[in-house]
């Protein structure tokens, strides 16, 4: 496990105190206090683990339904989903506040369900007998000539010196 039992207090101490001085970088500064995490480790580590507000039962049907319906209609062009407003939305909705992991887990994998039981993402035999190639769907990968090529004229030839 990455965090201790020691780092997790601090980080719920100085969230409690971070949040009541209405401070913007939390993260950051915890991390000066922790300087073997990074801002990142932390923010992930509290959102998913130790937030106190966090529900740590399984989904449940209409949270599940909710999520698909929300997904599909607010999914951006190049297949973006905004997890946290999601996560703003349900917790406003059922009244309870899920892990972005619980929740990105979710879809994920039943994104993936559905992918293996359409069969998208090719044969389940890796050599088809049929002829068909389960990989049609990628472009052909051409060669690709580099347009610049610098020139570089040395004076002198370049001699490795480590003592001035």
């Amino acid at each position: 496990m990455l965090f201790d039992k020691v780092s997790n207090q601090i980080i719920l101490d100085c969230m409690c105190f971070l949040e009541k001085s209405n401070v913007r970088n939390k993260y950051e500064r915890i991390s000066k206090v922790l300087p073997q995490y990074s801002s990142r480790q932390i923010r992930h580590h509290y959102k998913n683990v130790l937030n106190v507000r966090l529900n740590k039962d399984g989904l449940s049907n209409d949270e599940k339904d909710y999520i698909v319906q929300w997904v599909e209609q607010y999914q951006g062009p190049n297949g973006t989903i905004h997890w946290k407003d999601l996560i703003l939305v349900m917790e406003l909705r059922f009244d309870k506040l899920h892990s972005e992991n619980k929740i990105k887990n979710f879809w994920y994998r039943r994104k993936l369900r559905l992918e293996r039981d359409s069969g998208i993402r090719g044969s389940a035999d890796p050599n088809p007998t049929n002829g068909t190639n389960i990989y049609n769907h990628f472009l052909p990968l051409l060669p690709i000539e580099p347009k610049f090529q610098p020139i570089i004229h040395f004076k002198h030839p370049y001699k490795m010196n480590p003592f001035f």
